[in-house]
């Protein structure tokens, strides 16, 4: 059976098996003079026994042996994890290539001819023990490069995962910041409708009324001049409200805004040919998907404005059983899409890339077809979920 266990490795002992004592003897007595030290095994079993409970840094093994020939031994011993990395030389007085080859195979690594040379027997050991020295420091080497290498494959999970956790609330941080600012812009908007718009409004019914006591001459110029002022300030003041927010995205729903602003704000004011068609059913939809579908549009067809070149365009709204769709086509120029390139609006405060990170806080997409001379598709997908309220409610 081969063991899992690692056991410390003795790198100047020498086992030596044999057999016969006159050999354990020569050998001790010349390696020893040469400084190693030299544990001799009579019994092959013992010699195995042995090398599992303190490996050796190598073995002269004999190989006829009665009870276990050293083949054997050698095998048994490259089975166990402990001793498989020891060198084994084979000390034998046959000189049969077969025999050299049956060793090689069963795991040794040099063979000594009997009767021994002193000469030989030095060379071959100390030759194969500073290879096994170099090869323990090798592996000592890898073992540490190995460790290193996995300290920093660590801390550089450790940092990624970091960067990844910031990179996360970077972007829900950016998510909170663009719903406040549609809050903001609503806010702004209502402000400016309930209070400078009714102002301006109530400043012209009073002007009126002062122009039906004035008789004519200088005064009554002077209010009539002062009532197309204030028309064209409150005209102003609406197409403000409705570029920072539309007053009908929450008190009618998307469609009823989408329609009035693609009326008002782009077909009256551009030579572009706007259709919006919108397939007539409900969806759930929250206030805060609402106001970003509305804005993603409008970044759309600003687009188209500035960029295309387009004379047509059409909206298309729909609502399928699992999602919301909005498509946006033109018959412009078209170009090459790269979504993560946020230059692609040359300049425009949001392009394509902010859009679909805006889309992805709601689980949503944004795809992008188009070519070069053959104008674009832009379609806004978007689950409906099912703790959101009514479109209009």
């Amino acid at each position: 059976m081969i063991s899992k266990h690692t056991s410390k490795i003795y790198d100047d002992d020498i086992l030596i098996v044999d057999d016969e004592i006159p050999n354990l003897q020569l050998l001790n007595e010349l390696l020893g003079s040469e400084g190693y030290r030299v544990r001799p095994a009579e019994r092959p079993q013992l010699a195995i026994e042995s090398a599992l409970a303190k490996p050796p840094g190598l073995i002269l093994l004999d190989v006829r042996m009665p009870e276990m020939d050293g083949f054997e031994v050698c095998r048994q011993l490259k089975q166990d994890e402990r001793t498989r990395g020891i060198p084994i030389i084979f000390v034998s007085a046959l000189q049969d290539t077969q025999d050299r080859v049956q060793g090689f195979e069963a795991g040794g690594v040099d063979f000594i001819s009997k009767p021994f040379q002193e000469m030989e027997v030095l060379a071959r050991v100390r030759t194969h023990m500073s290879l096994r020295s170099m090869q323990l420091h090798l592996e000592e080497q890898v073992a540490e490069r190995t460790a290193e290498l996995q300290s920093e494959i660590q801390v550089r999970k450790q940092a990624e995962k970091e960067l990844k956790n910031y990179q996360q609330r970077l972007k829900a941080l950016a998510s909170q910041l663009t719903l406040a600012e549609e809050k903001e812009r609503r806010r702004i908007a209502n402000d400016l409708h309930d209070h400078i718009g009714q102002t301006l409004a109530f400043s012209r019914i009073q002007v009126a009324r002062a122009r039906k006591l004035a008789p004519e001459g200088k005064l009554a110029d002077l209010l009539d001049e002062l009532s197309k002022t204030l028309l064209t300030t409150i005209q102003g003041t609406k197409g403000l409200i409705f570029d920072l927010s539309s007053p009908l995205l929450n008190e009618l729903g998307l469609t009823a805004a989408l329609s009035n602003w693609l009326e008002k704000r782009v077909d009256k004011q551009h030579d572009i040919r706007i259709k919006f068609i919108d397939d007539g059913k409900k969806a759930v939809i929250s206030d805060d998907l609402r106001a970003i579908l509305f804005r993603n549009v409008r970044e759309l067809l600003s687009n188209v404005i500035r960029h295309a070149q387009a004379s047509n365009v059409v909206v298309m709204l729909e609502r399928l059983p699992e999602a919301l769709t909005i498509s946006v086509q033109d018959d412009g120029v078209g170009f090459k899409p790269d979504l993560n390139d946020t230059a692609v609006t040359d300049g425009t405060r949001f392009g394509l890339f902010s859009i679909r990170e805006r889309m992805a806080d709601f689980g949503g997409s944004l795809k992008i077809f188009s070519k070069p001379g053959n104008g674009c598709q832009a379609i806004l997908s978007v689950p409906l979920g099912n703790d959101t309220i009514e479109e209009g409610a």
